[in-house]
């Protein structure tokens, strides 16, 4: 995987579709992944400090991204965490000490992990339970939005530094469950969501919110009670992180759009129980099979829809070159105003200088209805 493609810091995000639109076989990326996560604990041994940023920045913009579209939270948690470490000392030290000063530590998460699972499983024996420390990059991004927002102590107001997930059977069960922890714990109901009763627009079911234990201690710990077949339409389905993310909306509805992220697990996990019979096996991927990313000739991603032609491309990097534009070449051969343009194309698009309205039938060579509104604007 070659970086060849200049960014800008609002680009890398197009760059990581880009890359996982690009590859139908998923290995080199998952080599990559690895290869980074590994990495970024030894950067503290690199003494050139332009080398150590140059490997932080791709890390952090490019590899931490491709983990999160992957669906890979401990490698982008992994890889993020080492990059606030080395390139923002003093955040990640002021992080630490409130860490330090709550007790937020392994030993405390254990011993919610415990006390949970010891309450729970003499009534749910069928349930899988998951726990984390929240990354302290996460918990800085966090409390900087509430200094922003006024609050006075921003860490006070952050009541998932420690998370419990606690799978069980059915929706049944998820009731039965928050009956026992109601039992011993303290619910703060303001913020606690039950999402199972009323799922939210994409379909996203759990019920979640702040707990306090007074047995163990006053601080509030996120614990999230579902089923495993939420878990996985939450994770992997319409209502996965991607899918939200992408939808640009809280409100957003469910949509099988994404249903790329589910066989993409599929075929990792499909590659990783065969591996033992066949040395090399293909991880075959379709990522974002509605997009198609090319790239002018100084290496900018320009991102289009399946079936859109070279005219789209035009008109997407600016109205003034689709109406100036009397030519194209595609990987430096010359092409027709009408070809449909592939992922990984270099399109050059050739003007004539002080032209300022289409050529004659140019709107036939249009893909996208928002090319076709375009040129209708300029030619009238």
């Amino acid at each position: 995987m070659d970086y060849v493609i200049k960014n800008t810091d609002s680009s890398y995000i197009l760059t990581t579709k880009f890359i996982l639109n690009y590859v139908k076989d998923l290995r080199p990326v998952l080599i990559q992944l690895a290869n980074a996560q590994s990495n970024s604990h030894t950067l503290s041994s690199i003494e050139d400090n332009e080398e150590k940023k140059k490997i932080v920045l791709r890390n952090f913009n490019i590899h931490s991204k491709l983990a999160e579209y992957l669906g890979f939270g401990e490698i982008q948690k992994d890889i993020t965490e080492e990059c606030f470490r080395i390139t923002q000392k003093d955040e990640y030290e002021y992080i630490t000490k409130l860490y330090k000063k709550e007790n937020i530590t392994t030993e405390l998460l254990k011993t919610y992990f415990v006390y949970i699972k010891n309450l729970l499983q003499k009534y749910e024996k069928e349930i899988k339970i998951q726990s984390r420390i929240k990354n302290k990059h996460s918990t800085y991004l966090k409390s900087k939005k509430y200094i922003d927002e006024g609050f006075l102590h921003p860490i006070a107001n952050i009541k998932d530094l420690i998370g419990i997930r606690i799978l069980t059977k059915d929706k049944d069960s998820c009731y039965k469950i928050l009956d026992k922890i109601w039992e011993q714990g303290e619910i703060l109901l303001d913020e606690y969501e039950d999402y199972i009763t009323h799922p939210k627009p994409n379909g996203y079911k759990a019920m979640q919110g702040p707990i306090i234990f007074p047995k163990i201690g006053k601080l509030p710990i996120e614990i999230q009670i579902l089923s495993q077949d939420m878990y996985e339409y939450n994770t992997y389905g319409p209502a996965s992180h991607i899918a939200y993310k992408e939808s640009k909306g809280r409100y957003a509805k469910a949509s099988h759009k994404y249903d790329w992220i589910q066989e993409t697990h599929y075929s990792i996990e499909n590659n990783r129980q065969n591996s033992r019979e066949k040395f090399s096996i293909p991880i075959n991927v379709n990522i974002f099979p509605d997009k198609i990313y090319s790239l002018t000739p100084k290496r900018r991603l320009i991102a289009l829809e399946n079936g859109d032609t070279v005219t789209d491309f035009a008109y997407l990097v600016h109205t003034d070159i689709g109406n100036s534009m009397i030519a194209a070449k595609i990987n430096s051969r010359a092409t027709s105003l009408d070809h449909i343009i592939k992922t990984g194309d270099v399109v050059e698009i050739v003007t004539q200088k002080g032209r300022t309205h289409p050529k004659p039938g140019l709107l036939k060579c249009a893909h996208s209805e928002s090319t076709k509104a375009k040129i209708t604007r300029a030619i009238k």
